[in-house]
């Protein structure tokens, strides 16, 4: 609104007669007079305008938030710490008066919290002393974050908002508080080595008891039983203080200050044990339901050495050489650390699959008088023993496994009491929890990429089937991809709210991920579903063709001996050549239409397929998400939406998003666009992507802290794999909370000018077309100039 504007409904309101009013009314009045001040500049006046207005009603949640809103914004201009407690104050008490806008302000609060400078102290002060009064379920979406705070300054309101949380809602709880207690026991137990080794080295400590390091090699699967017991790291912390192994440290020496990891695994496991305490039976049943799908389902030997031949056969081609050229020497470590592992199952004895690990180590390994010597020659020598395994673990295991033969304790346990994992999170206006009715007797063996799964169905007390995949992480993208569908899952709400996206039914794509423990999650997934790499090998199948051919045909055209090529013409000779000859671009559309059994359907699956795949536009293209090749996205037969696989953002040394090497926003490829059509592409696709921006810039919205939040862990995250350090508490000397502030910020500013780049925030105040922006990103995801130059595994040709 113009200033003028705002001086004409000051005036207004001024010149009206408030005592004919009710008291509430008045207090409404009173609050529009304050904002009208605020945005003149009056800023003393207006705090004094708010303050009146909640004196007449103080249960009126616009004044509360408003008032917050103006705090907030004077401690951000630098007005003092003061105002951030104002704040504080003010978005606690309209959280409590509920409401759908005050939802949005939980965000807004824990970013304050765990990201503005100064608000660990003074909004967890705030934070802590509200936490009871506020609704428990408005903290269910933001758990992962809270217990990432466990290790950090925030500590006690974290733990504070945690035994809220877990008072009304355990088990949720509990899916998430488990496999991070015993995450936290392994750092905790690092981290009082290391104090203890640094006492040992300054001479105050003697050598330590057998009995005080018993803790630290305690296995990570014992049961957590006492909170201070011996073998804790808490306990082990305390036989490293002084004198507690009897041998007499100075009277004048300083106490041992507790690490940070042990503060955090004490402050878990005090809200764990609360829990057990109060909900024994229910909880009971969720530890065997996850104990049993945490050891039974794990992958056979031979699937995992035909992961581990595929990832290499990728690397092969990666590398940017021709095949005549020598292995270079950093592959060479890399299948030298393989076959070390390959050959550490020696004595696991006789048995087929040990004795492929055994020749697997012979033929590949640079040592081997048979090893390859040349990069053409390992590629051919990994891609016979890829097709080797597959065959064997097609013809020799079922692709249905009996539950009682591969876990029969699922059969018998009670579970009638268990909430089904994957529900939404509860709210005022959720539907009433499912519980698991039973589990299914079949397993189904899902393989996609060469990696195997095994997939669980549990029927719910509504009687509707969900399916879930058990499988292990990434390691280098540990907790990335849960992290990002979180954030995207909050994004959702936005979306609702806004009209243009809302009538769309625009949402992003986010399935459940929930870690079970160190390693191993269940992924919620769609039976229908299959990668665009299946599609392709399908299509290759069907013709008697070699999936990799249109990958070796490029680069037998681009590599040299120097490496691959960067001139634009031969890439794009190479490129167009491999797109008329090889691969054509109805290979998607063939596949799809198969499953269609008439108009209607057809039409509806085009739809949701291409604004599914706006919504995967949008979301990499905000977050920079990279690596999008046809094995990591899945299309759904039934409903045409697409989803995304092992989703993971990038940083580079001064903690920003980075894309790497990628020339494209985001994947929009030849079969993509020709499933879609033109109607599709101009009429659906562009236009679902605009909207979706404008529904997430909409008018206070929150998207700044939704970003805010998930990059502070994300980048907590990367930095503690990048520095090799045991936790994200040890890094709180060399990345303190001023670095992570200013990392974070410029971080958020470029994801929002990226979005504001997908659509403006208003289409009615816009001064040109609101898609401008995204058919310009369109138009270079398309460009043949810049497929040419993505990586030949990335397959632009598709």
């Amino acid at each position: 609104m113009k200033p003028d504007t705002h001086l004409h409904g000051l005036n207004l309101i001024n010149s009206t007669n408030l005592d004919y009013f009710q008291p509430q009314h008045q207090a409404e009045m009173i609050n529009l007079k304050a904002q009208f001040l605020a945005a003149l500049g009056e800023g003393d006046a207006a705090d004094a305008t708010f303050s009146e207005a909640l004196t007449l009603w103080t249960l009126c949640p616009d004044a509360w938030i408003a008032w917050g809103r103006f705090c907030d914004a004077r401690q951000a201009a630098g007005a003092g710490a003061s105002w951030l407690e104002f704040a504080a104050a003010c978005y606690t008490q309209a959280i409590r008066l509920g409401g759908l806008e005050a939802r949005s302000l939980v965000p807004r609060l824990l970013d304050l919290l765990m990201v503005s400078g100064g608000g660990a102290e003074v909004v967890g002060r705030t934070l802590a002393e509200a936490a009871g009064d506020l609704p428990a379920w408005v903290w269910l979406p933001w758990l992962p974050q809270l217990l990432v705070s466990l290790q950090r300054p925030e500590l006690a309101a974290a733990r504070r908002v945690l035994c809220v949380a877990a008072a009304a809602h355990p088990q949720l709880v509990y899916w998430h508080a488990r496999p991070a207690l015993h995450a936290l026991k392994e750092a905790a137990v690092k981290a009082v080595q290391v104090a203890k080794a640094a006492r040992r080295e300054a001479g105050s400590l003697e050598p330590a008891s057998g009995a005080a390091a018993g803790g630290a090699t305690e296995d990570g699967k014992a049961s957590e039983g006492a909170a201070e017991g011996e073998g804790t790291p808490a306990a082990a912390a305390a036989a490293a203080a002084p004198g507690a192994d009897g041998g007499g440290a100075p009277e004048n020496s300083p106490p041992i200050e507790k690490p940070m990891e042990v503060l955090a695994y004490d402050a878990l496991k005090e809200v764990i044990d609360v829990l057990k305490r109060r909900f024994g039976g229910p909880l009971q049943g969720l530890e065997n339901l996850m104990q049993e799908l945490s050891v039974r389902f794990t992958n056979r030997t031979d699937e995992r050495l035909l992961a581990v031949v595929h990832a290499l056969g990728q690397r092969t081609y990666k590398t940017g050489l021709p095949p005549s050229a020598p292995i270079p020497e950093t592959f060479k470590k890399e299948l030298v650390n393989v076959c070390r592992a390959c050959s550490a199952r020696d004595g696991a004895g006789p048995s087929r699959s040990n004795q492929y690990h055994q020749q697997f180590a012979k033929d590949v390994d640079p040592a081997s008088p048979s090893s390859p010597q040349t990069l053409g020659a390992l590629t051919e020598r990994l891609k016979g023993w890829r097709v080797m395994l597959e065959a064997v673990i097609e013809d020799t295991y079922p692709t249905h496994l009996k539950l009682e033969n591969e876990a029969p304790l699922l059969l018998d346990l009670a579970l009638d009491d268990v909430e089904m994992p994957g529900q939404a999170p509860a709210s005022l206006d959720s539907p009433e929890p499912v519980f698991i009715e039973r589990v299914a007797s079949t397993l189904e063996v899902v393989r996609r990429n060469c990696n195997s799964f095994r997939r669980l169905t549990l029927y719910g007390s509504d009687g509707q089937p969900r399916h879930f995949l058990i499988q292990a992480q990434q390691q280098q993208l540990t907790g990335s991809d849960e992290r990002i569908l979180a954030m995207l899952r909050a994004a959702n709400v936005l979306l609702t709210m806004h009209p243009e996206s809302r009538r769309r039914s625009l949402q992003f794509s986010t399935p459940a991920i929930l870690p079970i423990w160190l390693g191993v999650r269940i992924v919620e997934d769609d039976p229908t579903s299959l990668s665009f790499l299946d599609v392709y090998e399908n299509h290759c199948a069907r013709y008697g063709r070699e999936p990799d051919d249109p990958i070796v045909a490029f680069k037998a055209r681009c590599c040299s001996a120097e490496g691959i090529t960067t001139n634009l013409e031969v890439r794009l000779s190479a490129y167009e050549e491999v797109a008329s000859k090889v691969v054509t671009e109805n290979i998607l559309s063939q596949h799809m239409h198969k499953t269609m059994i008439d108009p209607k359907m057809t039409w509806i699956v085009k739809k949701q397929f291409a604004q599914s795949a706006a919504m995967s536009a949008v979301q990499c293209y905000m977050l920079l998400l990279t690596g999008r090749s046809p094995g990591r996205v899945l299309v759904s037969k039934s409903t045409g939406r697409i989803s995304q696989m092992e989703l993971g953002s990038n940083y580079d040394v001064h903690f920003q998003l980075e894309k790497g090497h990628e020339t494209v926003p985001f994947r929009l490829t030849r079969n993509m666009v020709a499933f879609m059509g033109v109607h599709g592409l101009e009429g659906l696709f562009v236009a679902a992507a605009a909207a979706a921006a404008q529904g997430l810039q909409a008018p206070h919205s929150p998207l700044a802290s939704l970003l805010a939040l998930f990059l502070r862990d994300d980048i907590l995250a990367w930095a503690a794999r990048r520095s090799g350090s045991r936790s994200v508490a040890a890094l709180s000397s060399s990345f303190g909370p001023a670095q992570i502030q200013t990392c974070v910020a410029m971080n958020v500013k470029a994801a929002t000018e990226r979005v504001a780049a997908v659509g403006p925030a208003s289409s009615v105040l816009a001064a040109a077309n609101p898609q401008t922006g995204m058919r310009k990103l369109v138009d270079a995801a398309t460009n043949p100039q810049n497929l040419c130059r993505m990586e030949p595994t990335w397959q632009p040709w598709f």
